[in-house]
């Protein structure tokens, strides 16, 4: 008689208990011991603002979102201004590390097996450059929850609706976070027309017209965040400040996303 083979068997709970335990203990190391990004005094910053009545981008710089700044500026006001403040904000951060690692996990189930998705997750957890990065008080991790979210709910066993909205409103949210956003939206957006045309060839109206209602159900949800953020700093007679730092600021060339923005205008032009 055959044997199982060891790759088939189910992982034992323990083993993730244990696994995820070790992933925890280091987590908290790093929280008091890893060094200081440069982004993550910009953020105390950036929510120190929000505190004491400061407004973005009118009264201190900002290049992100708002969305990260506001939900994170209760808990800053709880704990109040002190030395220490980097410590306890960084220890929020891990909620969100163990969401992206359900994520991970859920999309992995979907898409294959239990143990793949379970393998994902611990991969990905003790991934340097995902744990370290994580491990810092930055939006990119409360932006990674919201990409992983509607990740989750893309590769569930429906989407109907229902789903498409809440795709597009945590794609939305994410957009709100921070607009690096709009790339990953653009290549959702080239490859869904690429997906309208192949499902016109194949079936014709009556297969196109239920996706692209479900396109545009999407698009009600992404544009709820974006356009309550831009009404509220209107209103505080600081839209173009919010506009010019979030969008405007961050394509001109001596940034990261500027160059990126150059080179690949560059190569459009070499192309034509």
């Amino acid at each position: 008689m055959l044997s199982t083979a060891p790759s088939s068997r189910p992982i034992q709970r323990s083993h993730c208990i244990l696994i995820f335990s070790v992933l925890l203990l280091l987590r908290l190391a790093c929280a008091f011991r890893f060094r200081v990004d440069a982004d993550e005094p910009q953020h105390l910053h950036v929510i120190w603002g929000w505190v004491n009545g400061y407004l973005p981008y009118r009264d201190l710089f900002d290049n992100h979102g708002p969305v990260f700044h506001v939900l994170l500026s209760p808990l800053f006001s709880l704990l109040g201004e002190r030395p220490d403040i980097l410590v306890p904000m960084r220890l929020a951060m891990i909620p969100l590390f163990a969401v992206c690692l359900w994520c991970l996990y859920r999309i992995g189930t979907s898409l294959f097996s239990r143990n793949v998705g379970i393998c994902a997750a611990v991969l990905t957890g003790f991934f340097p450059e995902f744990f370290l990065t994580s491990a810092e008080f930055r939006t990119d991790v409360l932006w990674t929850v919201c990409w992983l979210l509607a990740l989750v709910i893309v590769t569930g066993k429906s989407f109907e609706r229902k789903q498409a909205f809440l795709t597009g409103f945590l794609l939305g949210t994410a957009f709100g976070i921070t607009v690096k956003t709009g790339l990953m939206i653009g290549s959702l957006g080239c490859w869904g027309l690429l997906t309208l045309v192949y499902a016109w060839s194949k079936g014709g109206v009556a297969v196109v017209r239920p996706l692209v209602v479900k396109a545009l159900v999407g698009l009600a949800g992404f544009a709820i965040v974006p356009c309550l953020a831009m009404l509220f700093f209107v209103m505080q007679g600081a839209g173009q400040q919010f506009l010019y730092y979030n969008i405007g600021f961050n394509l001109v060339p001596h940034t990261q996303n500027g160059r990126v923005s150059m080179r690949m205008s560059s190569g459009f032009r070499s192309l034509s």
